[in-house]
């Protein structure tokens, strides 16, 4: 129930949630818990519609959930650790908000069911961006400080998808997975 409630407040009432949780910290373990479950979401839609509707293989359909779950997460950590080298705060608190942040990302990923309604997943993707000038305007970053990081949010989020395809398409890949 908690975890609905966030849900709502981010993406209903941002500039509310961030500058609530600039107040009072949520326990680590929650905002895993929270990363872990909603980052579930495009890998288990993918794999359905990748082997259950497409027919590739199982191997490769599985490969390419698994990898796109993992990616998402070292993105978050990346990201959250660029900016705390780049602003000097504790990263514990930025992971937190890229964890947030990613929230539209995973909920639009229901539409990775039907492949030909992918191209929707990036709506949340923009959602996304809005939620990064919304947490670090209320962190009063400068503009020109959040623009260079929305910069770096959406390179990562560029090479997740692109590395998550390589690893996929790789031949080498394919070979093994026969």
């Amino acid at each position: 129930m908690k975890m609905l409630k966030v849900v709502l407040n981010i993406l209903l009432k941002p500039k509310d949630f961030f500058e609530k949780l600039l107040q009072e910290k949520l326990e680590i373990s929650f905002v895993i818990k929270y990363m872990l479950l909603l980052n579930l979401i495009g890998p288990a839609f993918s794999f359905y519609s990748m082997h259950f509707i497409e027919n590739i293989s199982i191997g490769r359909s599985f490969l390419y959930a698994v990898s796109t779950y993992i990616l998402d997460i070292i993105s978050i950590i990346i990201f959250a650790y660029l900016v705390k080298r780049l602003e000097k705060r504790d990263f514990q608190f930025l992971f937190t908000l890229a964890v947030f942040i990613y929230t539209p990302i995973w909920l639009s990923d229901v539409v990775d069911i039907n492949q030909y309604l992918r191209p929707l997943s990036n709506l949340g993707f923009l959602y996304s961006l809005v939620l990064l000038y919304i947490a670090f305007s209320t962190l009063k970053m400068k503009n020109k400080k959040i623009l260079l990081y929305e910069g770096v949010f959406i390179l990562l989020y560029m090479l997740d998808a692109f590395i998550a395809e390589m690893i996929v398409q790789n031949p080498w890949v394919k070979m093994l997975i026969k």
